[in-house]
């Protein structure tokens, strides 16, 4: 088993984010393989002996604002190559927003959106056949950081979930491997308090605009609110090893339209 981590990070969360997919995912270290996007450009080379394709978070970087345009296209050439070649992809947070519109959607900033902490998550009547979200309750809790969210899904995608603020939760196509997640499944409720601490100075700066994190906002009293409605995440955890257990491995899909 070779899984294909590509992360957008220059931060110590760089570690931070491996540790947590790796733990959450129940993988060897050595079947986890970091991709530093900012060392050199991914190319669908990098697909070479991988079973799966995922798509991290980025603490620093804004789809919709594409900061980083060489970077954003040479991941979106590789998760292209990825789904002309059958291999399961899962996008997470950024990478959720990526894959929109990699395959033809759409996505945009809204700040008056914005999710930072732990919110419910409600499954869709689709999901009631989806392999992984068969295993989850109707509805759960997950924890979330982002101001971009994705406003179109993809031609042909199936939407899978919502929240108030984030309606596009998740979505995958049948008889595809390939899922986005808004959420984190990553990270559990520990997981989240240690992004916010790492954070904290810019949070309560005011300096968490476009370009510096995953989600934005200010002031002690708003942090100190994010943090009081940061719960533990149980059911949202399982989604990574359903990932790796259900779709790479078990060869498992959307039933696909007859």
């Amino acid at each position: 088993m070779k899984i294909l981590l590509i992360q957008i990070r220059k931060d110590v969360m760089k570690e931070h984010e491996y540790q947590c997919v790796l733990e959450k995912t129940g993988l060897k270290s050595d079947e986890l393989v970091a991709f530093d996007i900012f060392e050199r450009l991914v190319t669908p080379g990098d697909l070479e002996g991988c079973d799966a394709l995922i798509i991290g978070g980025s603490g620093g970087y804004c789809v919709s604002q594409r900061e980083i345009p060489e970077e954003i296209d040479a991941i979106i050439a590789v998760a292209n190559a990825a789904r002309h070649r059958g291999m399961p992809i899962l996008g997470i947070c950024f990478g959720h927003q990526l894959l929109a519109p990699a395959f033809g959607g759409e996505t945009k900033m809204d700040r008056e959106r914005q999710e930072l902490g732990t919110y419910e998550i409600t499954q869709l009547p689709a999901a009631k056949v989806d392999p992984i979200f068969s295993h989850l309750p109707e509805t759960f809790l997950a924890q979330e950081g982002h101001k971009d969210h994705v406003t179109t899904l993809p031609p042909g995608a199936v939407h899978l979930a919502t929240s108030v603020l984030s309606p596009n939760q998740a979505f995958t196509f049948p008889g595809e491997g390939v899922y986005g997640f808004q959420m984190h499944p990553e990270l559990a409720k520990k997981d989240i308090l240690t992004r916010l601490e790492h954070y904290r100075e810019l949070y309560l700066k005011s300096m968490m605009n476009d370009a510096t994190m995953d989600a934005g906002g200010g002031g002690q009293t708003e942090f100190d609110e994010v943090m009081a409605r940061t719960f533990e995440t149980p059911e949202a955890e399982k989604i990574l090893k359903l990932f790796v257990d259900k779709i790479v491995r078990g060869g498992e899909r959307y039933p696909a339209n007859d």
